[in-house]
This record gives structure tokens, sequence and C-alpha cells, in this order.
């Protein structure tokens, strides 16, 4: 199964939660380069209550390999 390297643009310096796994982030957003399969994915970050409040679902094609996203303000912040 091909692999791509995701880059988060924005926001930065924050921790980046990977398709709902909100048990251990996967990373930084500023410092971590996130490798992940091909396929549909959502990155997603929390506020200090434990809610969504940057999120981005998109698709990394099999023929990709590296690709950047900026995440999008969820208003208001929703309860994971």
């Amino acid at each position: 199964m091909p692999f791509a390297k995701i880059t988060v643009t924005k926001p930065l310096n924050r921790l980046i939660y990977i398709n709902g796994g909100y048990e251990q982030s996967a990373g930084n957003s500023s410092t971590t380069t996130f490798r992940v399969p091909s396929g549909g994915h959502v990155f997603e970050t929390l506020d200090g209550d434990d809610a969504v409040d940057f999120r981005k679902a998109f698709r990394v094609r099999r023929n990709e390999r590296k690709k950047s996203i900026e995440l999008d303000r969820v208003d208001p912040p929703e309860p994971i």
C-alpha cells in the first residue's frame, strides 16, 4: 500500500489527532510530518475542553507522495 507524507501548515504548534484516535496525538503540526496510507483521512486538533476546534477531511491518492493541508476551524468546537 502506498504511503504519503502529510504536512499541516495551519494551525501551527498544535497536537494532531488522526481518524478519531483521540487517546494519543500523532504529533505536533509544527514539527511532525505525518505518514499515512492512501485513502481517506481526518486530521483534527482539540481545544482545552477536549472539543474538536480544527478539522480537515481529505483523500490521499495512490500516486501522491507528499501533501500539505490546512485544517479548517470548527465553530463552535464539537465535543468528541
